[in-house]
């Protein structure tokens, strides 16, 4: 599989999408794209990834089928 382009290392997040893509999300400690807060924080890490699967290129695409309640 693809290596990420930001280590994810706080606060984490992956998110499936409908289509069987996966968001990825969260802080980088150690630097990253700096917005203005207040208190100002220089490790916020604002940037998203999108990883595609290779079994999304390879004939039928998988669906979600059914979800819990």
């Amino acid at each position: 599989m693809a290596a990420a382009t930001v280590p994810r290392q706080y606060h984490s997040t992956a998110v499936l999408l409908p289509d069987g893509r996966v968001v990825a999300a969260g802080g980088n400690p150690e630097g990253g794209t700096s917005i203005t807060w207040e208190p100002p924080d220089p490790n916020e890490e604002m940037r998203l990834e999108v990883f595609s699967p290779p079994c999304l290129f390879r004939g039928r695409r998988p669906a979600i089928a059914s979800v819990p309640q």
